[in-house]
């Protein structure tokens, strides 16, 4: 896959994400019984709540990316030749 499409698709993947978690916060806030304003509690609110999860996921993709960055790193650096001795001068 080339990197433009890679990129489209994760460009694509977190306006799904931010579109998702904003009609989930609009549907909770209606259909949660004594949602009047006035009876509200702080934090109660579901953009709140979407706001804190969409944070969590995207602490969760840099951390899988810096992982993945790290194990290709490593996986590079293996021997794959036959000859101990030439992995050992590595």
């Amino acid at each position: 896959m080339s990197e433009r499409a890679t990129r489209m698709l994760r460009v694509l993947a977190a306006r799904l994400l931010l579109v998702h978690l904003t009609l989930s916060a609009h549907v909770v806030d209606r259909l949660r019984p004594g949602a009047d304003p006035g009876e509200r509690d702080r934090g109660d609110g579901g953009l709140s709540t979407a706001l804190i999860a969409a944070g969590l996921v995207l602490i969760a993709a840099v951390v899988i990316f810096y992982l993945r960055q790290k194990a290709t790193q490593i996986a590079s650096n293996v021997c794959t030749s036959t000859d101990p001795a030439q992995c050992q001068q590595q």
